[in-house]
């Protein structure tokens, strides 16, 4: 788990791709005693950019999802939004 980073409360893309919630998804997860092998961080410039309130700068996606792993790295569950996409306008 990143002990350097600001997760967001509000803001409609964040709360549609589910970012506003993953504090409380990552807590009833350790409860359940799953394990974060890895999380990004923030750097120090970054991280006191978010403390004074300001939006993170970051690419739009144009789409999102979960994958969950077992221990020999095969998924179980995964999903995605959109779920269906088209790779570019031109086909």
């Amino acid at each position: 788990p990143s002990p350097s980073i600001i997760y967001p409360k509000e803001g409609p893309f964040d709360k549609r791709q589910g970012y506003t919630y993953l504090p409380l998804m990552l807590e009833r997860l350790n409860q359940r005693n799953f394990v974060v092998q890895q999380q990004a961080q923030f750097s120090p410039a970054l991280l006191d950019y978010a403390q004074r309130g300001l939006f993170v700068p970051y690419p739009e996606k144009i789409q999102s999802g979960l994958r969950i792993s077992d221990c020999s790295g095969t998924p179980f569950y995964e999903f995605r939004y959109p779920q269906q996409r088209y790779p570019s306008f031109n086909t």
